[in-house]
Parts: structure tokens; sequence; C-alpha cells
């Protein structure tokens, strides 16, 4: 399996998980329609039972998938209301038989719920069990491990979400370029640090930089909205140098270089890529000629701001 599969299942995987995640222990309008959708379908289940000729028929297993949903959707609480309220269902008014009419003893229903109850229990907890596994895989594709800062398939979704407005906007692609004498100097578990200082001090420094995404060790990104928020950031672009990070007894100082790219609602899936690789490549072009940043767009083919710290 090559690397470019290995990612693509990833991002699959990913998408997977955050549609699953949707509709597990929903709120506000969703929750109000799954619990609607499964009292339906129990309803549903109870009707078919009983005009099917009564509980003795194998279409009684059919209550069997409301409690089911029930469990998956809203856990412990699910399984137990779901099981009382089908149990109820085809309890003491559900025939044993239409024809002749035979109704079913108390100890019969009673022994129901509590079956009902046993398996949608072990279902919820074999779920929730499951459910934890994958929130936690899906942390580790979001997540850089090391650092804790979102990562590139996060910038992916978020460019995604931008392309699907309605206003253009900006990556960032912050170069470290003193990366390997800082790591040098601080080793690496220091240096992990340091990243994350430095991210949380450039969203309190600058407001519009909501999200500081992890790309590689010496690679950081953010999104900015708009153009306004862009020369606010431009005019006042030595701060990205000022930050002084101290682990231990070491102190550091980032040597950043920015290269900017601009994107625009509509873009095709392929705006990603070509995003990221430009901006990677004007930060490099930054780095060489030492200015503080390089800046790509359709109207100006290659912007270079020469402000000398």
């Amino acid at each position: 399996k090559n690397i470019g599969e290995a990612i693509l299942e990833s991002y699959l995987l990913f998408h997977i998980l955050k549609n699953v995640d949707a509709w597990i222990r929903p709120k506000g309008v969703k929750k109000i329609i799954a619990i609607a959708a499964i009292a339906a379908i129990c309803i549903s289940c109870a009707l078919l039972v009983y005009f099917t000729g009564g509980i003795k028929y194998v279409f009684s297993h059919t209550i069997y998938l409301p409690i089911i949903i029930s469990s998956l959707i809203f856990g412990y609480k699910g399984a137990i209301v779901s099981s009382v309220f089908c149990g109820l269902l085809l309890g003491p008014y559900m025939p044993i038989t239409i024809e002749p009419l035979v109704y079913q003893e108390p100890v019969n229903w009673l022994s129901r719920i509590g079956i009902f109850l046993i398996n949608s229990l072990v279902f919820a907890f074999v779920f929730n069990s499951t459910y934890k596994i994958f929130k936690k895989m899906e942390r580790s594709l979001l997540f850089d491990l090391d650092t804790s800062l979102p990562n590139a398939f996060s910038l992916k979704s978020r460019i995604a979400q931008e392309i699907k407005g309605d206003s253009n906007f900006y990556l960032a692609n912050l170069m470290l370029g003193n990366y390997s004498s800082t790591v040098g100097v601080l080793g690496f578990e220091k240096y992990t640090s340091f990243l994350t200082q430095y991210a949380n001090y450039l969203k309190k420094k600058m407001s519009f930089i909501d999200e500081v995404y992890f790309l590689q060790n010496d690679h950081l990104a953010f999104i900015i909205k708009g153009e306004e928020d862009l020369q606010k950031m431009l005019g006042d672009i030595s701060f990205f140098r000022k930050k002084v990070c101290r682990t231990d007894e070491l102190t550091s100082y980032p040597d950043a270089y920015l290269g900017i790219v601009e994107g625009k609602p509509g873009d095709g899936f392929q705006s990603f890529y070509r995003m990221v690789e430009m901006s990677y490549y004007l930060a490099f072009q930054a780095f060489k000629s030492k200015s503080f940043y390089m800046r790509y767009n359709d109207a100006i083919d290659l912007e270079i701001n020469r402000n000398h710290s």
C-alpha cells in the first residue's frame, strides 16, 4: 500500500466518522427528529405485528430494529427507554394470536421487557466502547500527536468550508527558518512545546487568527478571512518574530517567513493541493530572499514585500 492510498483511506474514514458523529448524542432539532423517527418505527413495528396475526409470528422480531437504533444514538438512556416502550407496545394489549384472540400472561411480556433491556444494554456498551476508539482515531487523523495542533486534514476540511462561502480568503503558510538550529538547542520534545506556545501566541495576538494548523515541523498555517484582516496583519507583520518562547531555562525566537495564497468561493476539489503547494513555495522563496512574506494571487503574479527586521 503506497502513501497516497493510505492518505485517501484516512481521509475517507474521517468523513465517515464525521457523518456518523452528527447523529450520535444529537441536540436541538436533530434530537427531536431522532426521537420522533424512533417512536414512529416502534409504533410501525407494533402495528405490523398486530396486523400480521399477533406476537406469535416472526414479525415480532422487527421490534429489535428501533431498540438497536435508539441504543446506538442515545446510549444507555436510549436502550432503557426504547426497551420499556417497545416492551409495552408488545405487552398487555398485544395478543399472542388474533384468531382465536388470545392475550399474553403478564409474566410473558414482562420477561420480554427484561430480555429487551439486557440485549439493548449490551449493544449500547459494545457500541460506546467502539465509538470511543473511533473518536481516538478521528483525533489522530485531525490533530498532530506531538503538538496537539490541528493538522493538514483539519486544514483541508477548513478550506473546503471556506470554498463553500461567499467571500475570498487567504491561506498563510508560516515557515520557521531557524528550525534546525532551534531543534539543535532545545531538542525535539521541547521544540514541540515551543510550537504550541507560538501557535497560542499567534491566536492571542491577532483575533482574526482563530486556528493555527500544523503542517510539518517547520511549517504552520492559518486562514485569513478577508483583505481587511490581511492588510491589518501585513501592517504589523514584525510581530511574528517578536514572540519569545521559553522552555525551562532555554529561550527561542521564531525566524518566521510567510507564503500567502488567495482562495476563492467555488474553487474546485484540487484547490487545497494547489494552495498548499504554492504557499510552501512562496514561504521558501521568502526565506531565501529574507523577506517577511511573499504573496500570490490572480491580480498580482508575485509580490515581494521586503521589510527587514
